[in-house]
């Protein structure tokens, strides 16, 4: 099968028209028709920009389908995403622990594995849109999770 038949695959696949596809890529419907023809082949930047709205550039290139992480939600129902997700969120959780345990380090502060666990899940949602961590959102998840002189 060759990148064009599975470029259009995937297109379906996301329940997308072409005119759909080209206004997400940027590129004129002619130019889409000719990519899923094998007329033209796209360039990194559209490969690029179709990745972020779902398709498994992966496969269309090789013709192997990335690796999926599959997990079941609270409704029981199974949810596949693509390999690149959950590593993400991994990196993202990984980063939280070791802000987190730096941080109470320097302040000399202890928590129980409870208030740990709120502190990497407060980080891990506060951090998801860039991936960042700072110093000021740190303390102030620490400053939540820590029980206050009037709870004691």
């Amino acid at each position: 099968m060759s990148i064009a038949k599975r470029l259009e695959d995937e297109r379906k696949r996301l329940g997308k028209t072409q005119e759909e596809w080209a206004h997400l890529t940027g590129v004129h419907r002619n130019t889409q028709i000719k990519y899923e023809r094998g007329i033209v082949t796209p360039n990194a930047d559209y490969f690029a920009l179709i990745s972020t709205n779902g398709a498994d550039v992966n496969y269309i290139i090789t013709g192997e389908k990335s690796a999926k992480s599959f997990f079941v939600d609270n409704k029981g129902e199974v949810i596949v995403r693509p390999a690149v997700e959950l590593e993400r969120e991994c990196a993202i959780a990984y980063n939280s622990v070791l802000a987190l345990e730096a941080a109470l380090v320097v302040m000399g502060r202890n928590l129980n594995p409870h208030q740990k666990a709120s502190c990497v899940r407060m980080l891990f949602r506060l951090s998801w849109p860039h991936g960042a961590i700072d110093k000021p959102m740190i303390d102030d998840v620490i400053s939540l999770a820590m029980p206050h002189d009037d709870e004691k």
